[in-house]
């Protein structure tokens, strides 16, 4: 049987392999091109540098200010989030404004009073007096419950899927 062919020589090749370049790697790690930036000393006779007590309050003042800069932007984003949140909210409120502009009524709103949007089967819109759940009407398709303020803008009260 030729050495060539033999899976254990060939494992222990490799194993040398990865132990001399284990030892390389290591070696490596000890060496700079700068000496200066290592931590130990890089001759006989050469001397260790430490930190200085400047430089150890230097870097706890670092990690101090780096935890306080993530409790800032942490805080940031929570009210990025918020901001997003009130965002969307408004963005309902004009389209569903919009809807109600669009839809027919036959009386005049009165401000403060809660109306009923609905969706009629040929793709319009109707605003009424008259609550889902007083009438039973399988041409009309509840859309929004709204409530008309002041500013002749429309507050959303409740939308179809909303839990009470």
């Amino acid at each position: 049987m030729s050495d060539k062919n033999n899976p254990k020589k060939d494992s222990k090749e490799n194993s040398k392999k990865e132990q001399a370049q284990h030892e390389l790697d290591v070696f490596k790690e000890d060496r700079v091109d700068l000496q200066g930036l290592i931590k130990f000393a890089h001759e006989k006779g050469g001397f260790s540098i430490v930190p200085t007590e400047k430089g150890m309050r230097e870097g706890k003042a670092m990690e101090a200010l780096q935890g306080q800069t993530q409790m800032q932007l942490d805080t940031i984003f929570e009210q990025m989030k918020v901001l997003a949140k009130q965002a969307e909210q408004l963005r309902s409120r004009v389209d569903l404004s919009s809807q109600v502009y669009d839809a027919k009524y036959s009386f005049d709103p009165v401000v403060g009073d809660q109306y009923y949007l609905y969706d009629k089967k040929d793709g319009s819109k109707i605003l009424s007096m008259i609550s889902p759940d007083q009438w039973n009407n399988d041409s009309l398709t509840y859309v929004a419950t709204v409530k008309f303020l002041a500013d002749e803008t429309w507050e959303v009260i409740a939308k179809e899927g909303d839990e009470n």
